[in-house]
């Protein structure tokens, strides 16, 4: 499998990242999206 391209947006709190990728007959998109998750016990400590 061969990779064509690989990257990552952001935009805000949310990351994208994709990934695509081809073989000989097919081409291949992986897309994940990832968001920041923030602590509440972290905001109580400040």
């Amino acid at each position: 499998m061969n990779e064509v391209l690989s990257d990552r947006k952001n935009k805000g709190n949310v990351t994208y990242r994709i990934v695509v990728s081809e073989d000989a007959t097919r081409l291949f998109i992986e897309l994940e999206k990832l968001m920041k998750v923030r602590s509440k016990e972290a905001d109580k400590n400040n």
